[in-house]
């Protein structure tokens, strides 16, 4: 079920004598509104018939902006229908039960998004009051595929960004104008993606390996961390069922020269480790994405095989389905999304997979030595690969990652760094005693 965000708006903004004057417009909410990033717009206005009460009368899709100053957060309403028949929010409270009411009521007031069981106990309500309101609400809970839904908003968020930009680059000295160094805030190198504001746009133009990883450093298994020590690039991310991720951050230090790897990942209550070495996928002519292996790869793969992996493990707790410490993350740029508590979308890859898709054919082009990863490509079978749903759960579970005297190695190579305040992205789980201290 969609989220449902409770829009306010003057009367004349959105209608004319019962017709519909704008299919999308932008307006921002208050800091302390915790934006949904995409929802169904319920837009109401005073009632013409109540007019100390509200009204909902059209239906929208909503699409949250990235946020500019920190007094407001840009928004943007898009694709709006009008409903049949008007509906008095004081109705719709009415039909919700006494726990949902207070969730519901502030909205009669003030913009508002709600949770998820409000959500679905209004759109109930909506439809019982209104015979196309479930209609609608199902047309905008997709976000909004076709440009011409969205030109008119997006312009005008652009422009405002734009200048926002410009007026940075002036007062940071840079300039603005052409052939200031100020100006390539304003005009990134990649085109402009209609679906996509101006600076999520820029993020992404600039959004190299080292970004990426940061990103997946502050995040695992759907939960934020936390800074985990002074001065350093460290996080402590609490584990579902208990326990913690310590994870530190140092990218391009001596651990991945000498070990191929970007971020490595102990779990101290298991005793396993997982090394994971990250690669961007790039877009090609036809719009797909496809990763090519070069020297740096084969170079990288022949760091990770120089770790000698055990091949039995020594008790019950050390059982893994695959002791392979070593995987690749192929992601593709364009998945950035810094609101997002999850890992960022990507393939997992185990280091003996790899191996043998260099042997195959199939998987890699001319010569059998540069590996070809495609996403969602049929003509080239490389899409067996763990997701992450899949890689956080049996790392957490200790069913992946490294045993015995391979995780022995690994977990000398950390405890080090901690007392050293190196940076290498690390992630240690806490449960048992590790001598580093965070």
């Amino acid at each position: 079920m969609a989220a449902i965000f409770i829009d306010h708006q003057p009367r004349d903004h959105i209608a004319f004598n019962n017709k519909l004057v704008r299919d999308s417009y932008t307006d921002s909410a208050p800091i302390g509104i915790d934006l949904p990033k995409y929802a169904v717009a319920v837009i109401c206005v005073r009632s013409s018939s109540e007019p100390m009460s509200v009204e909902a009368i059209a239906i929208g899709s909503f699409r949250r902006s990235v946020r500019v100053t920190s007094f407001a957060r840009r928004y943007e309403v898009s694709g709006i229908s009008l409903l049949r028949r008007p509906v008095l929010l004081e109705a719709v409270l009415e039909r919700v039960s006494p726990q949902i009411k207070p969730h519901v009521a502030p909205a009669r007031t003030a913009k508002s998004a709600l949770p998820e069981g409000s959500s679905t106990a209004v759109v109930r309500a909506l439809s019982e009051l209104t015979s196309d309101a479930a209609d609608l609400i199902e047309k905008a809970s997709g976000y909004p595929t076709g440009t011409r839904q969205i030109t008119e908003a997006r312009r005008t968020l652009l422009a405002e960004e734009k200048d926002t930009l410009g007026l940075i680059a002036e007062i940071s000295g840079l300039g603005r104008r052409i052939g200031q160094p100020g100006r390539a805030l304003m005009t990134p190198p990649d085109e402009l993606d209609t679906r996509r504001t101006l600076l999520e746009t820029v993020r992404l133009s600039y959004n190299d390996e080292d970004a990426l990883i940061e990103r997946d450093m502050e995040r695992f298994d759907g939960i934020l961390g936390q800074r985990a020590r002074r001065n350093a690039r460290g996080m402590l991310i609490p584990l579902r069922g208990g326990g913690r991720l310590t994870v530190l951050n140092t990218n391009k230090r001596d651990l991945e020269t000498t070990r191929g790897s970007d971020l490595i990942y102990y779990h101290a209550d298991r005793q396993c480790g997982i090394l994971v070495q990250y690669k961007r996928m790039k877009q090609n002519a036809n719009g797909g994405w496809t990763y090519r292996g070069d020297p740096q790869l084969a170079a990288q793969l022949r760091r990770m095989g120089a770790l000698e992996v055990g091949e039995k493990p020594g008790t019950v707790g050390q059982y893994r389905l695959s002791n392979q410490p070593h995987y690749l993350k192929i992601v593709r740029p364009s998945d950035y999304d810094g609101q997002s508590a999850e890992l960022m979308k990507g393939l997992y890859l185990p280091l003996d997979l790899v191996s043998l898709m260099h042997q195959s054919a199939a998987d890699t082009t001319m010569g059998g030595d540069n590996l070809r990863i495609t996403w969602d490509d049929e003509r080239w079978p490389t899409q067996r690969h763990l997701n992450n749903t899949d890689f956080t759960q049996l790392f957490r579970d200790g069913w992946i990652g490294s045993c015995g005297t391979t995780s022995d190695e690994i977990r000398s190579w950390l405890e080090p760094l901690f007392d050293a305040d190196e940076l290498i992205t690390v992630a240690i789980a806490e449960g048992t005693s590790v001598r580093a201290k965070t």
